[in-house]
């Protein structure tokens, strides 16, 4: 069975963002998003328009443009953050392999212990990170890539 989101529409400003037309509601975005929450990701997505707005066919693909055009800008955000955060935590990792390395190059044992438990520190941030925050940030690109692919029935 497949995702289900009913959307009530009965005019172009129920869709479009306030400040700029070319841009999606953050509050349909958001409402979306809290519809399918804890929804199955392998299951398709449809989305029903109901509403009085679309009577015609320029209607129905503007919406769509702008609609699946949403949820592409926020893959690519989201991936560019993933890519910079992957970045961000393989230098601290490898910084925390290099006081590692350090602790066992130095005699004096205040500073051999510090190095030490700061080398771990950074490996242990480091991998944390990439576990656990960025797995939660691809099911979040997965789930916008299947909401901007959705069946959008009108």
């Amino acid at each position: 069975m497949d995702n289900k989101v009913e959307i009530y529409i009965d005019e172009k400003q129920d869709f479009v963002s306030n400040y700029n037309t070319n841009m999606l509601n953050p509050e349909l975005k958001n409402y979306v998003l809290e519809e399918l929450r804890g929804s199955n990701l392998k299951k398709g997505i449809k989305i029903k328009i109901v509403g009085n707005y679309f009577d015609s066919e320029e209607k129905k693909q503007d919406f769509l443009k702008l609609f699946r055009n949403e949820f592409s800008l926020s893959v690519k955000d989201m991936t560019m953050y993933l890519k910079y955060s992957l970045i961000a935590s393989l230098f601290l990792g490898l910084l925390g392999i290099i006081f590692i390395v350090l602790s066992n190059v130095i005699t004096d044992s205040i500073f051999k212990e510090i190095f030490l438990i700061m080398g771990w520190l950074g490996v242990w941030e480091s991998t944390a990170n990439i576990i656990f925050n960025e797995s939660k940030n691809y099911l979040i690109i997965k789930r916008y890539q299947r909401i901007k692919k959705a069946k959008i029935i009108f």
